[in-house]
């Protein structure tokens, strides 16, 4: 069985949780991440497999096997529902390559993105520098999880 748990800053000893009122939000923290996750960072094909495999087998998720990203490509998904928002991460059926993500919120036009190409270079472009400090893969505004859209 697997089990998933995640702690934030808010969560204390005496059992206050920063998101305890709000049903699904270990599914769509962990989404968002898994989604950024694929979308940064180059994974072999058995990794991708394990991810989509570790999330389709984890509470909160479903399969969705028939989406297509924003190029058109077929896919198959992992899909899940946080405040009426649905979200998928879209993979190749054939290698579990992660293609894009899709959201719907009620009433508005969906956001869809596709990753069309990754590469990895063994060192920059002459035009290119690089950043003294490392600089973080996560953006969000205090007190909100990063989102696949941003």
């Amino acid at each position: 069985m697997t089990k998933v748990g995640l702690a934030g800053a808010a969560d204390t000893p005496a059992g206050g949780k920063l998101h305890k009122d709000i049903p699904h939000w270990i599914a769509n923290d962990l989404g968002k991440t898994l989604a950024v996750l694929l979308s940064d960072t180059y994974l072999q094909p058995a990794q991708r497999a394990a991810l989509y495999q570790f999330m389709a087998r984890t509470p909160g998720f479903t399969v969705a096997r028939h989406v297509t990203d924003a190029v058109g490509r077929p896919g198959v998904g992992i899909q899940w529902t946080y405040q009426g928002i649905d979200n998928v991460i879209i993979f190749s059926r054939q290698d579990y390559a992660y293609l894009g993500v899709r959201t719907v919120a009620p009433g508005q036009p969906a956001y869809s993105s596709a990753l069309v190409k990754f590469g990895i270079v063994a060192k920059l472009p002459p035009y290119a520098t690089a950043s003294p400090t490392p600089k973080s893969v996560l953006k969000g505004m205090h007190g909100a999880s990063p989102s696949p859209q941003g």
